[in-house]
């Protein structure tokens, strides 16, 4: 036996339940305690944990300080938001580049040419944070237009260039077909970095 290891052997039932650890696992069941009694009938939500740390299988939360921490997450885009997002994007891209009197380029796409010179509309409804743009966009066009709506229905267009919204860009989350060929682009971006183009209401 190593010097400094103690051994430790359990007297009573209660020896075999390790102290509590500051940081350590709790399961969803301390969440509720209508769960833990419909899995173990009669035991309070911390004896159950220190008995069956997971019981029932469920997920996890961590625990700091003696408090549980419930991480929110969200949820990746699925092809069906995909889709209409995808609709609502072509629709109003194509009003914004009227509004602005830029000239469509393609069909599959709201790339258009303004002033000289060839962009993208990317438009996001009031409470959307971020544009997402392909990654082989970014090797045909100069700038991204993102068009975001403010509260009366108008739509603020800002202009930034291609190569910083290359740099910035973010690997998409979607589980649809844009699943690693797209960039997502954060709307506070636009609003600190990028140059106003016009207030238009498509």
């Amino acid at each position: 036996m190593r010097s400094g290891h103690i051994l430790w052997f359990p007297r009573t039932r209660k020896d075999l339940v390790p102290p509590r650890p500051r940081f350590g696992i709790a399961n969803d069941l301390e969440c509720d305690s209508r769960q833990n009694e419909r899995c173990a009938p009669g035991r309070s939500p911390r004896k159950q944990e220190r008995l069956d740390p997971v019981p029932c299988g469920r997920r996890s939360h961590p625990v700091v300080g003696g408090r549980i921490m419930v991480r929110e997450t969200t949820m990746p885009q699925g092809r069906s938001s995909g889709a209409e997002g995808d609709r609502y994007g072509r629709e109003f891209g194509r009003r914004i580049a009227a509004a602005l009197g830029a000239k469509p380029l393609t069909n599959g796409s709201n790339e258009c040419s303004l002033n000289g010179e060839r962009v993208v509309i990317k438009c996001a409804h009031e409470g959307t944070r971020s544009v997402g743009v392909s990654y082989k966009m970014f090797e045909r066009i100069k700038a991204v237009l993102g068009a975001f709506e403010d509260g009366n229905g108008s739509y603020r267009v800002l202009r930034l260039p291609v190569e910083r919204c290359a740099s910035i860009s973010t690997p998409t989350r979607s589980r649809g077909a844009s699943l690693g060929k797209v960039g997502i682009i954060q709307r506070s971006v636009f609003e600190t970095e990028g140059i106003f183009v016009k207030v238009v209401r498509p």
